[in-house]
C-alpha cells in the first residue's frame, strides 16, 4: 500500500512529528519526557501511523453521522464525564455545552495546569476525578 501524503511528510520523523506536539500542546511538558519513547515505539508500528491520520481522516464523516443522529433524536443517554486540559485545544470552548446534545447527561470539568495530554500531565488530577465516576 502506497503511504498518503501526510505519511510521506512525517516517515521517518515521527520523533520530531511527536516532540512538536509534545512541545506546542502541554503545560507540564516535563512530565512528558518519560513517555516519549513509547509514543514514538508505538507510532513507529507498521500501519500505526496510517491509522492515526486515518482517525482524522474519519472527521467529514463523524461529523454527518452526528448530524444524522441529532436529527433522528439519538443520544447516549447513561452519564457521560467529560475531561479536558485547562489549557488544552478546548480551552476557552464551553464544553459541556459542546457535549450536551449528544449526551444530555453530560458532567466533567477542565484539568487545571493541564494542556492535552491529561493522563501524563497530571495524572493525580484525572485519576481524582475519575474514580468517583468510575465506582458510580
Amino acid at each position: 500500500m502506497q503511504p498518503d501524503l501526510p505519511e510521506l511528510l512525517v516517515g521517518e520523523h515521527i520523533a520530531d512529528y511527536l516532540r512538536y506536539f509534545f512541545e506546542h500542546w502541554t503545560v507540564q511538558r516535563s512530565r512528558l519526557q518519560d513517555s516519549i519513547p513509547d509514543y514514538i515505539a508505538a507510532l513507529s508500528s507498521p500501519g500505526a501511523l496510517r491509522a492515526g491520520f486515518d482517525d482524522y481522516r474519519a472527521t467529514t464523516v463523524d461529523l454527518e453521522h452526528d448530524a444524522a443522529d441529532l436529527a433522528a433524536g439519538r443520544s447516549v443517554e447513561i452519564p457521560v464525564q467529560a475531561l479536558w486540559g485547562e489549557s488544552g485545544l478546548p480551552a476557552g470552548m464551553d464544553v459541556l455545552a459542546a457535549w450536551k446534545p449528544f449526551a444530555p447527561n453530560v458532567f466533567g470539568q477542565s484539568i487545571p495546569d493541564c494542556g492535552h495530554f491529561l493522563p501524563e500531565e497530571q495524572p493525580e488530577a484525572l485519576l481524582a476525578q475519575l474514580q468517583p465516576y468510575l465506582s458510580s
